[in-house]
């Protein structure tokens, strides 16, 4: 993989930053849904205690 060379390292690149936008994405997917999560967890809490 690693013994790429010319154009092949330059896909190499392409297909590295590909992924890493990949993972962004389902970062601030994930975050969504944590707040999300959260958001509900805080209301339940406070509907069981009243």
């Amino acid at each position: 993989m690693y013994a790429m060379h010319n154009n092949g390292s330059g896909q190499l690149q392409v297909l590295q930053q590909q992924k890493l936008e990949e993972l962004y994405l389902h970062i601030i997917a994930l975050e969504k849904r944590i707040n999300t999560l959260e958001k509900e967890n805080k209301k339940l809490k406070s509907t069981k205690l009243n």
